[in-house]
């Protein structure tokens, strides 16, 4: 995920925490977190934090209310699709449907937090500029700096780490296939660094300039509907190569899956479909029960 305009991409991320159990915990209880996070990145006052808090609130309900369902059939379609073999219409589809509905998420949850974030004062607005650099260097010293080799190891087990989630352990083959793709693209963490801070600069540029709500919702609705808008044609480059790139190796990866590290992917898929089912149902169970309660 790109690391710009970050507080209001974290609002839409709190909705993929997690997994099984987990991420029906880390869903009811991310008020708290969010809490947590906002002071980190703005200081906020008592009255703004409560605002916020109560934003989110709504814009979780209608995420349980309106996405979940969506992702459900979604899973459904890529547990089906995955079982029969995965080709590169398979990714293709995928990265479609994934990145149209996480900028639908963003999108709201930048409009909701707009009439907090157009009542930042001067200070605030520092410290998440501040936090912004910081964040960056971050950024840095994990993926930028120290001696060639160990930070390419860093960033091949980083990619590996994340195919383990779903496949369980690969084995040497696979781990080199990976090894292959990371070093055909080694430029891709300066671009996204780039690309990053190019964000954050925009995105502090509209909190600076809208000091009414519906301005900055609007500005940044779009901001996050549109990524591509202002990207150098470099990174856009860079970017569609790697998309391309990354289809080819999962296409290549499924050849090799054997039957265990296929079944674990379909049994992560399922879990994943059985805890937006159970709640998107705690809504629907709360709305009945208001329902049927006496004196309704």
């Amino acid at each position: 995920m790109r690391v710009a305009a970050r507080f209001v991409t974290m609002l839409a991320a709190l909705f993929a925490l997690g997994a099984c159990t987990a991420l029906q915990f880390s869903y009811n209880n991310a008020e708290g977190l969010l809490r947590y996070m906002a002071w980190d990145y703005f200081d906020l006052d008592a009255d703004q934090a409560d605002a916020l808090q109560q934003r989110f609130v709504r814009l979780r309900e209608w995420h349980r209310s309106n996405q979940l369902p969506v992702y459900v059939g979604l899973l459904q379609a890529a547990r089906e699709r995955i079982a029969k073999g995965v080709t590169s219409a398979d990714v293709d589809w995928a990265t479609a449907a994934l990145r149209s509905h996480y900028r639908s998420l963003a999108q709201r949850a930048a409009q909701d937090a707009a009439p907090v974030l157009a009542s930042l004062k001067a200070d605030q607005i520092d410290a998440l500029e501040k936090k912004l650099a910081r964040e960056d260097l971050r950024y840095v010293e994990k993926w930028l700096t120290g001696e060639e080799k160990p930070r390419h190891r860093r960033r091949v087990e980083r990619m590996i780490e994340q195919f383990e989630e779903w496949t369980g352990d690969l084995n040497a083959s696979q781990r080199s296939r990976i090894e292959g793709f990371v070093s055909s693209h080694s430029g891709v963490y300066e671009r996204r660094l780039e690309e990053r801070r190019r964000w954050q600069r925009q995105a502090v540029v509209l909190i600076k300039r809208h000091r009414t709500a519906s301005e900055l919702a609007l500005s940044l609705g779009r901001l996050f509907a549109e990524p591509e808008s202002g990207r150098s044609e470099a990174y856009a480059r860079d970017m569609r190569r790697w998309e391309s790139d990354l289809a080819r190796l999962i296409v290549d990866l499924d050849t090799t899956l054997s039957a265990e590290q296929r079944g674990r992917v379909l049994r992560r898929m399922e879990r994943y479909a059985a805890d937006f089912r159970a709640l998107s149902g705690e809504r629907r169970a709360t709305e009945e029960a208001i329902r049927r309660a006496p004196g309704s």
